[in-house]
């Protein structure tokens, strides 16, 4: 859902909603819309969540932990290599 939501291209305010709602299958257009205006605390859920990550030191998604450390590459490229320097050094 969330791709065909934000891999359009479009985002709010670029494009009419009903397109991409159309083709995640979102029936309830007007409940989805009404939850996109809610406050964020409004979901616990997802507060708590949240809480937990940062008290694990992520500043985003995806965080990525390589060994107990947090990863700071951002690329592909960069996961490979850090994994051959974990190699090399044995773990």
């Amino acid at each position: 859902m969330l791709l065909a939501l934000a891999g359009s291209g479009g985002g709010q305010g670029e494009q009419a909603w009903e397109i991409p709602w159309q083709e995640a299958a979102i029936e309830d257009v007007e409940a989805f819309e009404e939850c996109l205006q809610m406050p964020a605390d409004s979901f616990p859920r997802i507060r708590s969540g949240r809480a937990l990550g940062e008290a694990a030191g992520v500043l985003g998604t995806p965080t990525v932990w390589l060994n107990g450390r947090l990863f700071a590459g951002r690329s592909l490229t960069d996961f490979r290599q850090a994994g051959r320097d974990l190699m090399r050094r044995g773990g």
